[in-house]
């Protein structure tokens, strides 16, 4: 099996790009990081413009420079869940685990549903090493998308790591049914 594999997991968080991004952030990160840091120096307290130069830090592999712009972004507007989400990524990133777990608690409070934040905050609560917190939210990500196949697998570890071996076995199924090339 993959958890007793010695292998990391597949599964890795994702990462959101605000629904407004600029093109010119894509296609010239440094130029992009330039004009939205000129732009905070004529307004410091624009929560949107802080969370694009968190994603184009992000993107020019600059986590730990990303991470306070999301800090301040979401303190400024915390009924933003695009700001906690992208704040938790980071900081998963990071191997900030507790941070990674309370940010997206946060935006799944904002934006119930939304499975992409349950399954990031399912493999957050995993990597932190808490796979007994991670079992119900591996099966709410799975109620959102129960063809997802990472969550299953996700689920699958948890259980296998807490001794829930049919359980575990149902969902290495599930996961093969879904996946049936994967290498895991």
């Amino acid at each position: 099996s993959v958890a007793g594999s010695g292998r990391p997991p597949i599964l890795e968080p994702g990462f959101v790009r605000g629904p407004r991004a600029e093109t010119a952030s894509t296609a010239d990160p440094a130029a992009a990081q330039t004009a939205y840091e000129k732009a905070l120096v004529q307004r410091p307290d624009d929560a949107e413009t802080l969370n694009k130069l968190g994603q184009v830090l992000v993107a020019l592999g600059k986590i730990d420079e990303a991470l306070p712009r999301f800090e301040r972004a979401a303190a400024l507007a915390p009924d933003k869940w695009l700001y906690h989400f992208n704040q938790a990524h980071a900081a998963s990133q990071l191997l900030l685990w507790d941070r990674a777990v309370a940010e997206y608690r946060r935006a799944s409070a904002i934006q119930s549903g939304d499975q992409a934040t349950q399954f990031d905050l399912a493999l957050a609560l995993h990597k932190k090493g808490d796979e007994a917190a991670a079992i119900p939210e591996f099966e709410k990500a799975i109620a959102l998308a129960p063809s997802d196949a990472r969550a299953h697998l996700g689920l699958a570890i948890a259980l296998e790591r807490n001794g829930r071996m049919p359980d575990a076995i149902r969902s290495y199924r599930r996961f093969l049914e879904l996946e049936p090339g994967s290498p895991d």
